[in-house]
């Protein structure tokens, strides 16, 4: 029998192999520039730098094929679960870890598991709620409030809110609760053309729908998402639910979690600190406060204001970012170069964010490769972004530390991201226009 190091590098050659494959006969096709984005379930709620669904499907169905007995996988970026439902489809297990209670609660409606036509009677049930609701009761008070939303839409958004906590079935209103999330962004007074909140303009004002007849859009949409996703011969398996397993909490402590290791990690990192790349507090902050408490995980300490979660994030505090960029620098030479090149300039306030957010990655990705199982694999999709018109060398950065952690590099492919929902500029930098995918190997 051949030693452990020599399967595991012949596994990392296969998988290497099948992902060269896929673009030999179109050198473009990791971009997926003709193929449809957002199918089924991926669509039913807009999330900022959602992943690509065919993209994971394709990593995904690479790996089961040539890693030995992979039957979970993890991703500690979870966001709005691309890759959890790619992954449940294929009926294997999945670990997804995320610090936003929105990113959960979308995760978790996507894994509902009930016939289309309970749902589709259920929806229709709120909707008639809705419509004989005759009351003006504000359920919600919170800061802003007044400023993101006019009267009468508070009024809609309140008739909804009460429709929907009526529902008994927690599944589904959690469903129903990312609907409304959706209804919120799309009918508050924040600009959509931004995450960050940002007051609507006075005369785009009138474009903004009724809550009322944009909910009832976008729930008979996701209703039929939903019968489109939903396979009846697999009903016989174990349920979307009973596959996965949620952690609403800071990836950075998940080492300390007990049960099963994965044998892949799929995943696609923060850039950089919150507010410098997607303020995914700020994103998040309006429908958190519209949705019952109870029907949300996490630290309810991140709804206190619309930067709890991003500070919370990493980066999101440059504390003691001197010693940070010390350590990083003694354990990283692409960091250390790149942080030598920006000091030159005399912005502390940039060397903090980049110090902070690499010493918090650091500890992030050290954690996650501690749920990894011995001659795992670790795929993560990786972009650049820019400080102080520097770009930030992450895909090195990234390589470095999972070496630093053990980790052997087994195959690198750049591609050209078409439809990933970032802003093409931001207002501190060049957002970016390419991606890697970093694979390697945990001995």
């Amino acid at each position: 029998m051949l030693p452990i190091a020599s399967r595991q590098a012949i596994t990392a050659k296969r998988l290497s192999r099948a992902l060269d494959e896929l673009s030999r006969a179109d050198k473009d096709y990791w971009s997926y520039k003709r193929m449809l984005q957002r199918p089924g379930l991926h669509g039913i709620v807009r999330y900022p730098a959602m992943m690509v669904p065919r993209m994971q499907a394709d990593v995904l169905s690479a790996a089961i094929a040539v890693v030995p007995h992979l039957n979970r996988v993890l991703d500690p970026f979870v966001g709005s679960g691309t890759t959890l439902v790619e992954a449940v489809r294929r009926g294997v297990e999945f670990d997804g870890v995320d610090i936003n209670p929105l990113a959960i609660l979308i995760c978790r409606a996507k894994l509902l598991d009930l016939h289309p036509r309970t749902v589709a009677r259920r929806a229709a049930h709120v909707i008639e709620s809705i419509s004989t609701d005759r009351s003006s009761r504000l359920e919600v008070r919170f800061f802003g409030r007044d400023k993101w939303f006019t009267p009468q839409a508070s009024i809609d958004l309140s008739r909804i809110r009460r429709a929907i906590s009526a529902e008994s079935n927690k599944r589904l209103r959690q469903f129903f609760w990312v609907v409304l999330s959706e209804t919120i962004r799309r009918t508050s007074l924040s600009r959509e053309t931004t995450y960050k909140l940002h007051i609507r303009s006075v005369e785009n004002r009138d474009e903004v729908k009724r809550p009322l007849d944009c909910f009832s859009e976008l729930l008979a949409d996701a209703c039929l998402r939903y019968a489109t996703d939903y396979n009846e011969e697999l009903r016989t398996e174990r349920s979307a639910a009973s596959l996965a397993t949620l952690h609403c909490r800071d990836v950075r402590t998940i080492s300390a979690l007990t049960g099963p290791r994965a044998q892949l990690l799929l995943t696609s990192p923060p850039y950089g600190d919150n507010q410098s790349t997607i303020p995914y507090g700020q994103f998040s902050y309006l429908a958190l406060n519209w949705i019952l408490q109870e029907d949300l995980e996490g630290d309810s300490a991140l709804l206190s204001s619309a930067y709890a979660t991003d500070t919370a994030s990493l980066g999101g505090s440059t504390k003691g970012y001197l010693d940070k960029a010390i350590t990083m620098a003694a354990v990283l030479p692409s960091f250390a170069s790149f942080f030598q090149t920006l000091s030159a300039q005399g912005r502390p306030d940039l060397e903090g964010k980049a110090a902070a957010f690499t010493a918090d990655f650091f500890d992030a990705v050290g954690a996650s490769l501690s749920r990894l199982d011995n001659g795992g694999i670790a795929v993560w999709t990786l972009g650049e972004r820019t400080i102080g018109g520097l770009t930030v060398p992450m895909v090195n950065i990234c390589r470095e530390i999972n070496q630093f952690f053990g980790m052997s590099p087994a195959a690198e492919i750049t591609r050209r991201i078409q439809s990933k929902r970032m802003p093409h500029r931001n207002s501190i930098c060049a957002t970016m226009a390419s991606e890697s995918l970093l694979v390697m190997v945990k001995p």
